[in-house]
């Protein structure tokens, strides 16, 4: 119980950060109408009419995020008719916000760095703070911590410069919560008194509203459950008093979770209900997820299963509309979209320092030895003369050497890669071809294609596109296209990548190109192998799935049928048709519970609620009651919930690894043990059974295909897997990932 209190409360305060400090002071809600009726009396004043855009904007975040779009859109066109830069970047910077209570994280993350870059030129350190301040929720929001944490931090940096009490206050109590999920309870207990101190001395009843329900959480953590519906009922006290539906929705949900740790299941029910209503009326997605959540937890508690599955339905639902995998990757993306240029910022600022160190430094030189030189000369013409000479003629033979040893490492350089790697020019025709051109396009000499077009390398079905992204590296645009169709000289074609550099003259000017060329066909069949034996596993896994409802549950609900009709054929029998009823009743229950177990073994609920430890365990536990074979499961305290990707595809190999073992080994004991190293997860699994060869298994098209399933999904996972066995003797599978 200990554990799924802390699984819930680390979800509490991811959703309650979305509260607190995401926009750069506290809005007051304003009526929307009185802002549009405004809007509509402003006549050519392009300032006056984007302050009042902003307004609605602001205005709009909570309640409708999609109009708080609409209208952020139209802000940006008339910040760009004024074309003043800290302008637009105030648009971006709400507009992200916008997008960030539309659930939409990539264009939210999108517009906030379109904003810190403008803003980061203006050396304006609120602007900045609070930019930074907007990026950090985002992350806290996605459940990535550790960049949260960095953003945070950077922004209670600048704004303590700026002496914004307001802001400063807001960002802590960001900190704090995301402390408190991190299960940092005495340093998130201190961040979120040092919050309310400082929204206690500026009297701002919105933050310390926000702050004190960040509070309750830490309480609720420690077990202090008076203590934190005292907190809670300060929170939301001050939240009505300002009429914030929003909050009033969220703290009414943190007081039934209290509630519901402590058992009174009325006031639990009472609260979450008065939540519910809230966030139905204003129809905001967050709002509901958190409410959806928390009935279906009152309702397990409870024993009330028709609305356990209700509540359960809609959270699934919703759930599954607001976080993708795709959103996540684009999200990952602009991150590093947004390091990468700031990182090319922090360089080409370094280079311009050291160059500059450098021309003083020359410069002084320079002078130093003219001095020198003239009073040599006044002297000893002669001698200098002479030793000048030796000297010069020393460093002609010290830079030829240099460039000899360049160039006999670029040619060892060369040598030692595997592909192929060919030079041309700015017009495209190479210049130089390296030996291992000779094997990749089956000639006999490199310099036979010495003289030809890169193009004629490629397969007429991508020669447009070789040319369309030729011309974009030239621009300095770089293509993500980078495989081709290639062709050899005899007129054979193989799956090619390319990767290009460009060369520069003496003078800086661009002088052509180096391209190195890769043959990829055998990683290409590799890639086509494990998409065969991915669609191979999801059409037995549906066969089998069908098996279970046409064997299992078909033949029930025939029979419920047929009592059905004998119950109705009964009628003026009571005694009958009470025992075909009871009996029908038996037959209902069987065929839930058969639901219930098909259910599980498609996605088990204990994977997603209690990670892969718990639901291993049962698992297991399940197995060694049938008594046909003993498993043993050692596993490590240390380790903690991993990503859900993680946690599914490991627990879907072990129990493919079971499976096997009991099919085919004819084994009586399994050892399983999980330990944690290093950030990374080791997992190894033995069994006493009559082996097999591992070589000849995984080169089989059928028979290997297990093994080749649970390959492919630890490698799904960034891991490594490999297996050891011979006939007659144990098998043993050894699997790392890096989590």
């Amino acid at each position: 119980m200990r554990a799924l209190s802390k699984i819930f409360q680390i979800i509490f305060f991811q959703l309650i950060v979305l509260y607190a400090g995401i926009a750069e002071a506290s809005i007051e809600e304003i009526s929307t109408d009185s802002l549009l009726k405004k809007l509509s009396t402003i006549e050519s004043d392009d300032k006056q009419e984007l302050a009042l855009l902003n307004e609605i904007i602001i205005a709009y975040w909570k309640v409708a995020p999609d109009s708080s779009i609409k209208y952020g859109k139209i802000a940006l066109e008339t910040a760009n008719r004024i074309g003043i830069d800290s302008a637009t970047a105030e648009v971006y910077h709400n507009l992200g916000i916008a997008y960030f209570y539309a659930n939409s994280f990539n264009n939210s993350l999108d517009w906030l760095y379109k904003s810190l870059k403008i803003r980061e030129k203006s050396n304006d350190n609120y602007k900045i703070g609070t930019t930074l301040n907007s990026i950090g929720n985002v992350f806290y929001a996605l459940g990535n911590n550790a960049k949260a944490l960095v953003f945070y931090n950077q922004s209670l940096e600048l704004i303590r410069k700026t002496g914004n009490k307001k802001m400063e206050a807001s960002i802590l109590t960001n900190l704090g919560s995301l402390l408190a999920s991190m299960g940092k309870d005495s340093k998130a207990f201190e961040t979120l008194n040092q919050s309310i101190q400082l929204l206690e001395q500026i009297r701002d009843s919105a933050g310390i509203s926000s702050a004190l329900n960040n509070l309750s959480l830490v309480y609720r953590s420690k077990g202090q459950y008076a203590k934190a519906l005292e907190t809670d009922s300060k929170a939301l006290e001050i939240a009505t008093k300002l009429s914030h539906s929003w909050e009033v929705a969220y703290i009414s949900n943190s007081i039934g979770e209290t509630y519901l740790m402590m058992k009174n299941y009325p006031m639990a029910g009472r609260y979450f209900k008065q939540a519910l209503e809230i966030s139905e009326r204003l129809g905001l997605q967050d709002v509901l997820l958190f409410s959806y959540r928390s009935l279906t937890r009152y309702y397990s508690a409870t024993s009330n299963n028709d609305s356990f599955n209700v509540y359960f339905n809609k959270y699934d639902v919703l759930k599954d509309s607001i976080f993708t995998t795709k959103n996540a990757q684009s999200i990952a993306e602009m991150q590093v979209k947004y390091q990468t240029e700031h990182q090319a910022k922090e360089n080409a600022m370094q280079k311009l320092q050291i160059a500059k160190e450098r021309d003083i430094r020359n410069s002084f030189i320079f002078i130093s030895i003219l001095i020198l030189v003239a009073i040599i000369i006044l002297f000893i013409r002669y001698r200098n003369k002479k030793r000048l000479n030796i000297e010069l003629e020393n460093i002609v033979m010290l830079r030829t050497r240099d460039l000899s040893e360049r160039e006999e490492r670029y040619r060892k350089l060369i040598s030692a890669t595997p592909d192929a790697v060919l030079e041309a020019d700015s017009r495209g025709y190479i210049t130089f071809a390296s030996s291992q051109s000779k094997p990749l396009f089956r000639i006999d000499d490199e310099k036979e294609i010495v003289g030809s077009k890169l193009e004629k390398f490629i397969a007429d079905s991508d020669v447009a596109r070789f040319r369309d992204n030729l011309a974009s590296f030239y621009l300095g645009k770089y293509g993500k296209e980078s495989q081709y169709v290639m062709l050899r000289k005899d007129g054979s074609t193989f799956s090619g990548e390319i990767k290009m550099a460009m060369i520069y003259d003496s003078s800086g000017a661009s002088s052509g190109i180096i391209a190195v060329v890769r043959n990829i066909t055998e990683r290409k069949l590799i890639e086509q192998r494990i998409l065969r034996n991915t669609i191979e596993t999801e059409e037995r896994e549906r066969a089998r799935f069908s098996e279970d409802l046409h064997d299992g549950l078909g033949p029930l609900l025939s029979t419920v049928k047929i009592y059905l009709e004998l119950i109705a054929a009964r009628q003026g029998n009571s005694q009958e048709q009470a025992k075909f009823i009871k009996m029908t009743d038996e037959l209902l229950q069987e065929s839930i519970r058969s639901t219930r177990e098909i259910a599980n073994n498609l996605t088990p609920n204990l994977l997603n609620d209690f990670g892969l430890i718990e639901a291993l365990s049962v698992y297991i536990d399940k197995i060694n009651l049938t008594n046909t074979i003993q498993i043993n499961l050692t596993t490590d305290d240390r380790i903690n919930r991993l990503p859900s990707q993680t946690e599914v595809a490991l627990y879907r190999v072990l129990c493919e690894l079971i499976n096997n073992t009991i099919k085919h080994a004819f084994s009586t004991l399994i050892s399983i043990v999980i330990s944690y190293e290093e950030q990374h997860l080791k997992i190894k699994y033995t069994d006493n059974g009559i082996g097999f060869d591992v070589e000849k298994m995984l080169s089989s098209r059928t028979k290997g295909l297990g093994l080749s399933n649970i390959m492919s999904r630890v490698n799904s996972v960034n891991g490594t897997c490999v297996f050891t066995s011979e006939p007659g003797k144990c098998f043993i599978c050894q699997i790392i990932v890096k989590v």
